[in-house]
């Protein structure tokens, strides 16, 4: 999470000061940049077509947002996708980062169907915290 619209770089924070809570931020604009860069170790039998999908609570509902699929037939394919989401604390905010994971789904197709078609297949599921410590919030 960070205070202010532009992200920081990959790793670093831009938190002025930290705060013991995220619930001394009710009512102020927070934005969330979700990077995903890549993925590696998928099976060879499903690595067409592969993209990534996720469900993130924004501003007024939860979205779900999938990354472009990648052109290549890969088992590390690269996606270089990040989005930003901005959300006003709420309480309903702070409770969902407390109590929510960010799952991230990565699906897959194999090469080729039996029709000659591609049918897509979930690979693999990643489960994060948000980095709400990493920045000094304390949730």
């Amino acid at each position: 999470p960070h205070p202010n619209p532009k992200p920081p770089l990959p790793g670093e924070d831009d938190l002025a000061e930290p705060v013991d809570s995220i619930d001394v931020l009710v009512g102020d604009p927070l934005y969330f940049t979700i990077y995903i860069p890549s993925a590696a170790g998928l099976p060879t039998a499903t690595c067409a077509d592969v993209y990534c999908a996720f469900a993130f609570l924004d501003e007024d509902q939860r979205v779900f947002v999938t990354t472009p699929m990648c052109p290549h037939q890969t088992v590390r394919p690269r996606f270089e996708f990040h989005q930003t989401f901005k959300a006003t604390v709420t309480r309903e905010l702070c409770e969902y980062v407390r109590g929510e994971v960010l799952e991230i789904l990565v699906y897959g197709a194999t090469p080729e169907g039996p029709d000659g078609e591609r049918v897509p297949r979930p690979l693999m599921r990643a489960e994060t915290r948000p980095r709400m410590k990493a920045v000094g919030i304390a949730v």
